[in-house]
């Protein structure tokens, strides 16, 4: 994933305080199928991409409420 839409996320979740917010991933189909839900903190993790400068590997755990 790029860095530069890594970023925002991050800042955008913080300002949140990684708290429950309208979850949808393109696998549910249909933007209108969303889910309460939240990103685990604790599970976050940022990786650079050996060889692929300004890319990260982010991994994280979805809670659902």
């Amino acid at each position: 994933m790029p860095l530069s839409k890594v970023e925002p996320l991050e800042v955008h979740l913080r300002s949140i305080v990684w708290g429950y917010g309208d979850w949808w991933y393109r696998d549910f189909g249909d933007e209108s199928n969303t889910v309460r839900a939240r990103i685990d903190a604790a599970s976050w993790t940022k990786t650079r991409v050996q060889g692929v400068p300004g890319y990260v590997q982010v991994s994280f755990r979805v809670i659902e409420q």
